[in-house]
């Protein structure tokens, strides 16, 4: 998986931003931040950057490491 690239979870409830550098391809696992539709989420412009993907903005989830 590329760096930066998105993904779909597993459930496919949520869009997931691969975080992880390409020199660590040999691990089975990814570090990745999940993201939501930027019109439900508290944006900081410079913390919290909006991407479109699929014509839909979206950005960072706030807190990291808790589901909601």
């Amino acid at each position: 998986m590329p760096q930066f690239d998105v993904h779909q979870s597993l459930d496919g409830a949520d869009l997931l931003l691969d975080c992880q550098s390409d020199l660590l391809d040999h691990f089975d696992t990814r570090f990745v931040i999940p993201l939501v539709p930027s019109q439900t989420a508290q944006k900081l412009s410079r913390l919290h950057p909006v991407f479109e993907i699929d014509g839909s903005a979206a950005c960072p989830r706030n807190t990291i490491g808790v589901r909601g």
